[in-house]
């Protein structure tokens, strides 16, 4: 059985809502370890200030954006004392974002 093909007429997804588990407490107390977020794929031009999903070394992780120049993302947890973020590993590329997330409201 033959699928049908995505045509240049057709309009393709432009965006997805993902589920994530959080593990850990770099982002409590907004965020606490367990919780589902909702995430959505498509990124806006600023993410100032958004809470996200990055792949580091293959691992996704949450934090929230700090500051933004370029192609390149400063990324910090809420709960610094518990946090291995941008302070530690640096910058992360906007490349490396899989999503923002959208619920809880944050």
């Amino acid at each position: 059985m033959k699928l049908p093909k995505y045509s240049k007429k057709q309009n393709k997804p432009k965006s997805l809502i993902l589920i994530r588990r959080v593990k850990g407490k770099s982002m409590m107390p907004l965020i606490k370890p367990n919780s589902l977020v909702f995430i959505r794929s498509k990124l806006t031009a600023s993410l100032d200030n958004k809470v996200v999903i990055f792949s580091h070394h293959g691992i996704d992780k949450i934090k929230r954006v700090v500051d933004q120049e370029d192609d390149y993302v400063y990324l910090l947890g809420d709960n610094l004392i518990n946090s291995s973020d941008s302070r530690s590993f640096s910058r992360a590329s906007v490349a490396s974002i899989v999503g923002y997330v959208i619920w809880p409201r944050v």
